[in-house]
């Protein structure tokens, strides 16, 4: 499958002025399906201007590849959102994800959310890979590890790239048609890059869990 996708996105400098100014994103999606191999692939590029008004260039690539054996899935992914090496001239060069799914992407304790704030403006590498094994039709166990760094640095940003590594490890039950339950375990590993660039007191290792349970009931069905 392939697609193109083109976005022109309105925004004002505040919310008391009128003015818009139009961020146009432009980009190909495409997705591969076999018994075996699999893939998910997409370049974006922005022009226009954000919402001060200064000139956009920045670009977005995604790529992720995984290959399927038996009750096995082993899969590699990398994602980029370029950043601005000068914050003070008069392109933006920091790509805005627009209304993408942050809590989706970029690890799932939520760190790279506001990419403009939380990198300084310096852009996002996302280097990631995972294995999964299906236990049984209902159960099925994910280990995904990330590693990120900064596309670019700039004169308010860290001198090193690297920000450091997450790891997830994912239960998921189907307990019925309509329920299903995930059990979650995170961990981070930061580094001194990412202590000054988030202003964070940040311990050297970091944990999170949670339990989720969803319910999407069928409330009319038709034969």
């Amino acid at each position: 499958n392939l697609s193109l996708l083109h976005i022109s996105s309105g925004n004002t400098q505040t919310d008391s002025t009128n003015t818009l100014h139009f961020r146009h994103t432009t980009g190909l999606y495409s997705t591969f399906k076999s018994e075996g191999i699999n893939y998910r692939a997409n370049i974006y590029y922005q022009t226009g201007s954000n919402n001060l008004g200064q000139n956009v260039q920045a670009y977005l690539f995604d790529a992720d590849l995984f290959y399927k054996l038996g009750k096995t899935r082993i899969g590699l992914g990398l994602s980029l959102l370029s950043g601005d090496e000068n914050t003070i001239d008069e392109t933006d060069r920091t790509f805005d994800v627009l209304y993408g799914a942050r809590h989706r992407y970029f690890g799932h304790m939520d760190y790279f959310s506001n990419f403009s704030s939380q990198t300084k403006r310096a852009g996002l590498i996302d280097i990631y890979g995972y294995l999964g094994y299906k236990i049984s039709d209902k159960i099925q166990i994910t280990n995904t590890g990330h590693y990120f760094s900064l596309e670019k640095t700039n004169e308010i940003s860290p001198e090193g790239k690297n920000l450091g590594y997450e790891n997830e490890i994912e239960l998921k039950i189907k307990i019925s048609e309509s329920v299903s339950l995930i059990a979650s375990y995170l961990f981070f590993l930061p580094t001194e890059n990412f202590k000054q660039i988030t202003n964070l007191k940040a311990k050297d290792f970091q944990q999170f869990a949670f339990v989720e349970i969803t319910i999407k009931p069928i409330l009319f069905k038709q034969q």
